[in-house]
């Protein structure tokens, strides 16, 4: 997972924001982010065979993606290009919730599982920069 991360940081490889008076906040989120995601997302490799799964930012579905195993490196590879639209987004400040939700097959209706971020872009640093 931190190869993949560091393949997806962000679309332009910094994790700061430049907030509008100029200064640059450092931004901890993004690796914070990807870890939960991709803890979520390793649950993939448990599932049963009889579940399948969505990624939904906000109210979006972006994604479905069918359990994985060790022998799927295009899957990896799609991953991949979710992640660096997720972290991207997040730095950015334009994702306000990602949720991560398991369904029996064939039944939309029947949730096995669900994970929900929700983000709070808020929250100040305080003045020496330690939280």
């Amino acid at each position: 997972w931190q190869n993949l991360y560091t393949q997806s940081l962000t679309i332009d490889g910094r994790e700061s924001i430049v907030q509008t008076d100029g200064t640059k906040q450092l931004v901890l989120l993004p690796m914070m982010t990807y870890t939960v995601i991709s803890t979520m997302i390793q649950k993939l490799k448990f599932l049963p065979n009889y579940c399948f799964n969505r990624i939904v930012i906000g109210e979006t579905p972006i994604c479905g993606l069918r359990p994985l195993t060790q022998t799927s490196p295009s899957l990896m590879y799609k991953l991949t290009e979710i992640l660096r639209t997720i972290v991207d987004g997040v730095r950015k400040q334009h994702i306000l919730s990602i949720t991560l939700i398991f369904y029996k097959k064939n039944d939309i209706n029947m949730v096995y599982d669900s994970y929900s971020l929700v983000f709070d872009y808020s929250l100040k640093l305080s003045n020496d920069g330690s939280t």
